[in-house]
């Protein structure tokens, strides 16, 4: 692993501004909104890959194309640290609480917002926060939605608190919450590998040559691309359309390469 001469610790610039006001009724509400920038993150690259030409995914189809790299068979992996401005957070939410005099006590929130970054640090090893990317260029990603993301969450907490008793020493408190989020985002990859059933073994390849399987984002072709690319049988053909058409988030982005 190398780091840059000029690698500086990542920062973040964050600001917010809320609003609070009770509403009739003896509503309180809370609306706030919230904006982080981050500086200097930990951008990764293997120095030891180099790129001299394309791999298509439908030939001769140039969206579908990505940078084929060669790999030093002496180094392997030479995973390098320098920096990049590139990712943002921001959120707006609103919350709504109310009181009552018997012990009762209800809100509700709502929180809408996104999340993008380059590399999301879900490793405490510099090549694999690298080899674990998901990216069209897996040696020069760009700024994609986190894994974090999370566009919308609602919660809604319920609490009552029974009158003292045992002489006004004890009272008994019992909640329940409602949390309820959009699921984690995913990646649409490319496997990298098949059976060979006349072999009887697992056969690897190497799209894009990075030394790796498994981090290359796959295209999504169209109806007419799907009839240039190479399937081993018109059978396969038919079942990669089918699940396409089958997938919302995959027939709704045929013709490019997406994070779901």
């Amino acid at each position: 692993m190398t780091v840059s001469k000029d690698f500086k610790y990542p920062q973040v610039f964050r600001v917010n501004l809320a609003l609070e006001r009770v509403l009739p009724g003896d509503v309180k509400m809370t609306l706030e909104g919230l904006y982080s920038k981050t500086f200097n993150n930990v951008y990764f690259e293997n120095l030891a890959l180099s790129s001299n030409a394309k791999v298509y995914a439908v030939p001769g189809v140039e969206t579908s194309a990505t940078p084929y790299y060669s790999v030093d068979k002496k180094y392997f992996s030479i995973t390098n640290l320098k920096n990049t401005n590139m990712g943002y957070t921001y959120s707006l939410s609103a919350l709504f609480e109310k009181s009552f005099y018997f012990g009762l006590d209800l809100a509700a929130s709502y929180t809408f917002g996104h999340s993008k970054s380059v590399y999301d640090g879900t490793s405490s090893v510099a090549y694999s926060k690298w080899k674990y990317n998901y990216a069209v260029d897996s040696n020069n990603p760009g700024l994609a939605y986190s894994m974090f993301d999370i566009p919308h969450r609602v919660m809604v907490p319920v609490g009552y608190r029974t009158p003292r008793y045992a002489k006004g020493f004890m009272a008994t408190t019992v909640s329940l919450v409602y949390n309820g989020y959009v699921g984690q985002r995913y990646s649409l990859t490319m496997n990298e590998s098949y059976y060979d059933a006349e072999k009887k073994k697992t056969v690897y390849i190497d799209y894009n040559g990075d030394g790796w399987g498994g981090n290359s984002l796959l295209y999504i072709p169209t109806e007419d691309e799907l009839q240039k690319m190479d399937f081993k049988t018109e059978e396969d053909r038919r079942k990669f359309d089918e699940w396409i058409e089958g997938d919302s988030y995959a027939k709704k982005h045929r013709g490019s390469v997406r994070h779901a």
